[in-house]
């Protein structure tokens, strides 16, 4: 281990060296006791049925998105970040993916404000056909925004995070799940109705216009009105 690259509620990311080849790898850890959450944790706002609901749809969040991680290992993308391995010890689970040492497309978006249209359809491009390759293997990605698109150290754009994502979602499925964040939601979530992978397509579409003018198109600073 190196050092920290990042931290979220659950999880944090390493930098680490594979000591028998000295190549660097990104390492994300997740603390299996921040994913259960106690009844302290929600003040008694839910009931215990409720909250052992909510720890299991966690876990099987997770199992997800390694399962998600296995399907692309067994047909690659070059627009997908790729999982090397995994393991567990008593207080952690462990995943070791691609390093992609050019950041992310949040803070490339917040240095530069915005892309020219060439630009702006190089990246679009990459993340489409990940997109497309998701779709293929029956995965609906259902978080897409820039703070989930990576750059490699070629300059090229990767798909990573498949905490939200779902298996098994074929063309003609439809799910109900409020998931993503409020600046890519479509119609469909606010409205409470049924979507399929068109909100895949719609959070690409919210991306593209953020790319060429700097923000997504129904931005607001109140979340509510947004």
């Amino acid at each position: 281990m190196i050092k920290i690259l990042g931290e979220g509620a659950f999880a944090k990311v390493l930098l680490v060296r594979k000591k028998a080849s000295g190549k660097l790898f990104a390492m994300k850890v997740i603390d299996k006791k921040k994913i259960m959450m106690t009844e302290e944790d929600c003040n008694g706002a839910v009931s215990a049925e409720e909250l052992a609901t909510r720890n299991m749809y966690r876990v099987k969040q997770i199992i997800s998105e390694r399962n998600i991680f296995s399907v692309m290992n067994s047909d690659p993308n070059p627009f997908i970040v790729q999982l090397h391995s995994a393991f567990t010890s008593k207080n952690s689970l462990f995943m070791v993916l691609d390093l992609c040492p050019g950041g992310d497309l949040f803070s490339l978006i917040q240095k530069h404000r915005n892309f020219t249209a060439q630009q702006a359809k190089y990246i679009f491009a990459e993340i489409l056909v990940a997109v497309e390759h998701l779709h293929k293997h029956d995965i609906l990605y259902r978080d897409l925004k820039p703070e989930n698109i990576i750059i490699d150290e070629w300059g090229h754009f990767k798909l990573t995070d498949f905490g939200l994502s779902k298996e098994n979602f074929s063309d003609e499925d439809m799910a109900k799940t409020v998931c993503g964040s409020p600046e890519y939601f479509c119609p469909e979530i606010l409205q409470d109705q049924p979507y399929g992978r068109t909100i895949d397509y719609y959070s690409l579409g919210v991306l593209l216009y953020e790319l060429i003018t700097g923000l997504p198109p129904h931005y607001n600073t109140d979340q509510f009105q947004m």
